[in-house]
């Protein structure tokens, strides 16, 4: 199945779903072929207004024909958002989580029931800010169970967004998660931390757009 052909379903309505959505569309999926879930809201909406695709508050509902589900949800609502979908989840889905933290076990006990153990293939992603320009480095690790279509299929999702790399070892993502995953906002906030700091000195706030970079280098 080509990325083009692929029904992909976002738990969670956050930034980082709305710039893998955008990178997605960009790349020629079908907006129809992709599904926002998350409460209510103006974001839900505004989403929907913005990009074309399906939304919905039912977290159950949008599972059902996924042939992807991104778990764009925080960490800490993982284990819930499992539970509740995992008796709507075809065993066939491929399961790609973007939650800093959480383990392919953790996922696989959470979609686990009492009539129904989960042998769902899960790939964890740690993407980063740069992500929603599509500059974005995201780190991926994926269980026993995904084959290697699905990898592709995972790979084609986040190279929507930029750079990735697979690692083989599930404890290397906690050292990306620290590393590109969080790195970047400390040289936003550093960079911000100079902004400030010239606003103190008297500089005023410019707009670089109107700026004219020289055609020639220096020497």
């Amino acid at each position: 199945m080509s990325l083009h052909e692929t029904k992909i379903t976002f738990i969670g309505a956050g930034n980082m779903a709305k710039s893998i959505a955008i990178g997605l569309i960009n790349a020629g999926v079908t907006p129809a072929n992709i599904t926002f879930s998350a409460p209510a809201s103006e974001r839900l909406e505004a989403s929907r207004t913005e990009l074309g695709i399906t939304t919905t508050s039912n977290n159950c509902d949008a599972v059902k024909g996924a042939h992807v589900l991104v778990l764009a949800v925080k960490p800490a609502k993982i284990t819930e958002v499992c539970q509740e979908i995992a008796v709507q989840l075809a065993p066939s889905t491929l399961v790609v989580s973007v939650a800093a933290g959480i383990t392919c076990r953790l996922i696989t006990d959470s979609l686990s029931s009492d009539t129904n153990v989960s042998q769902h293939a899960i790939v964890r992603s740690m993407p980063n800010t740069p992500s929603m320009v599509a500059k974005g480095a995201s780190g991926l690790f994926a269980n026993d169970t995904t084959t290697d279509k699905q990898k592709h299929l995972a790979e084609a999702i986040m190279a929507a967004v930029g750079l990735f790399q697979w690692v083989n070892d599930e404890q290397a993502m906690d050292t990306i998660t620290a590393l590109s995953g969080s790195g970047p906002a400390y040289f936003f906030l550093f960079m911000e931390a100079i902004e400030e700091k010239a606003k103190a000195l008297g500089f005023n706030a410019v707009s670089y757009t109107h700026l004219t970079l020289p055609t020639t280098p220096y020497v």
